[in-house]
Parts: C-alpha cells; sequence; structure tokens
C-alpha cells in the first residue's frame, strides 16, 4: 500500500513538474533572447536575475530526477497488483445439469496470485487453495462466484456460473413374469420407464385379447 501510495504521488508530481517544465522554458527562452522592440513589453522582461536563476534550478533538479521518477511510473504501471483480479470459471459450462450426490470438479483460472474462494447462492464464502471438488450440493437450481484477493488486498470475482442438481428420477415398474423393477435415473431413465411402459401395456393388451 505505501508503495502504490508512493508511487501515484510520484506521478502527481511528474504531472505537476511537466506542466512547470513548459512554462520555465518559454520563460527562459523569452529572457534570454533580444526583443526586436525594446519599447514594447515583454514577459522575460519582467524576470530578475534570481527569477531566472530559479527557473534554471528547478529545470536542472527536474531533468536530474526525470529517469528516477520515470522509473517510478513505469513500476507502479507493471505492478499486478495496482488492480483487483480477473478469474474465470474453466470447468461448469453455464446452465449445466448434474444429478443429485455427483461430484462437480471446480476449475478456475486468476490472472495474478491471490488467495481464493467460492460462494453458492451468496451463501459463506468458502476458503480454497485451488481447483477443487464441489459435494454435497441440494438439489435445484445454483449459482457459483469464485473470489480472488491479491497482495494488496484488492478483490475480484468471476461472472456467476448458473447450473442445476436434479433430483434422480425413480420409477417403479412390473414386468410380463411380476418381477418388479425400479429405475433410478434422470432423462436416460425416464426414456427407458417409458419404453419398458409401452412394452407392458402392449403385453397386458395381448393377454386380455
Amino acid at each position: 500500500m505505501k508503495k502504490q501510495n508512493l508511487a501515484l504521488t510520484v506521478l502527481v508530481a511528474t504531472l505537476f513538474l511537466s506542466i512547470a517544465q513548459v512554462q520555465f522554458n518559454s520563460q527562459i527562452a523569452l529572457a534570454q533572447s533580444t526583443p526586436t522592440n525594446p519599447s514594447q513589453n515583454s514577459p522575460a522582461s519582467t524576470l530578475t536575475p534570481e527569477q531566472m536563476q530559479m527557473l534554471r534550478s528547478l529545470q536542472a533538479a527536474f531533468d536530474a530526477d526525470k529517469p528516477e521518477i520515470l522509473r517510478e511510473i513505469m513500476a507502479y504501471a507493471n505492478d499486478p497488483n495496482r488492480s483487483p483480479p480477473q478469474s474465470s470459471i474453466l470447468s461448469i459450462a453455464q446452465n449445466q445439469t448434474f444429478s443429485l450426490g455427483d461430484n462437480i470438479t471446480l476449475c478456475f483460472t486468476v490472472n495474478q496470485p491471490s488467495n481464493y474462494s467460492y460462494s453458492i447462492n451468496n451463501q459463506e464464502k468458502i476458503t480454497i487453495a485451488g481447483n477443487t471438488t464441489l459435494t454435497g450440493l441440494s438439489a435445484g437450481n445454483q449459482s457459483l462466484i469464485i473470489y480472488a484477493q491479491n497482495a494488496a488486498g484488492k478483490v475480484g470475482s468471476s461472472q456467476p456460473v448458473n447450473f442445476t442438481v436434479t433430483q434422480p428420477i425413480q420409477l417403479e415398474a412390473n414386468l410380463p413374469n411380476d418381477t418388479p423393477v425400479t429405475l433410478i435415473d434422470t432423462a436416460a431413465g425416464a426414456c427407458l420407464a417409458t419404453v419398458l411402459g409401452l412394452t407392458v401395456a402392449a403385453y397386458c393388451w395381448r393377454r386380455k385379447k
């Protein structure tokens, strides 16, 4: 934080010095030039020798400190901690569907060294060391956000990724030999149960005939 404050102060000082440099240079040029019309008032004519010496001293000081000032400005501009971290979730697609009890892999990327945490449905943040596995999620719609905090204390967050955890479908049916069958699946189970139901119905219809 102190380094950032120093760099910011140097940056502001440089701006003021740059403005002063332009003004000083113009005043020095006017003072050192011979007016074409001595009777015409000139800004340089108002400068005393002491003022001229002060302007030259300020110019020399600015020129001497310019390399160090430029180094401080570049160090500040290249400091990765001056802006919040940027993160994104890689392993979970938007609107992806999982089944209840699935272990969901969470992989993400962050553009600078940080401390990581995540939150689901804006609940309390959970600290993690890196990529992890989400377990024990309840059925329903979920919204996941990754948070990253850098060494300067600035926090960035990923875009929310919305996904769904579904409750498996449980269906019971009797095969033609009266053997009970329990189907536990989601979409695939529903399709299989539909086909099985049609088969059982067709078998019963044939027996009634």
